[in-house]
């Protein structure tokens, strides 16, 4: 790999991480999350008017604290995309 090559994927890395890191600091950012989990983010998380990570680790802790098979709380949908957003921030 050249030198251009290795500059540019470390400029698309570094790009990457700051997409990643914006979709955890502001949920609004990934309308899967806002369609998936209104409800739970209406009802739990504070109406979603939080920033800077507060509302996806309010969602974060309703998944961890759900029962098996109790949608009461947090439905399966939402579960999965919140996993989905934790997945996609880790792989950095």
């Amino acid at each position: 790999m050249g030198l251009d090559a290795a500059i540019l994927e470390r400029e698309c890395l570094s790009e990457m991480h700051e997409v990643r890191r914006s979709l955890v600091e502001d949920y609004e950012v990934n309308p899967q999350l806002v369609r998936d989990c209104s409800h739970e983010i209406e009802k739990h998380c504070g109406g979603g008017l939080h920033r800077g990570g507060r509302t996806i680790h309010c969602l974060m802790n309703l998944a961890r604290s759900k029962k098996p098979d109790d949608d009461s709380v947090m439905s399966s949908k939402c579960i999965r995309t919140v996993s989905n957003v934790v997945v996609i921030y880790s792989e950095t």
